[in-house]
């Protein structure tokens, strides 16, 4: 069971990194988040939005 809990870690870890390269990518700031409840699903997801928003 062990096991299976740290692979489905780093399976979201995974993915925090994949938002983390989009963002940086668009030019913001390199952060990725998932929000995960205590069965593992994942409720959300983003990366950083900085320069996405209007600057006025």
């Amino acid at each position: 069971m062990l096991t299976e809990d740290v692979l489905a870690v780093n399976e979201h870890l995974l993915r925090c990194v994949e938002l983390a390269e989009e963002a940086l990518a668009a030019g913001d700031a390199p952060f990725g988040s998932v929000l995960v409840d205590a069965q593992g699903k994942r409720l959300r997801e983003d990366g950083n939005r900085v320069n996405s928003r209007d600057k006025t």
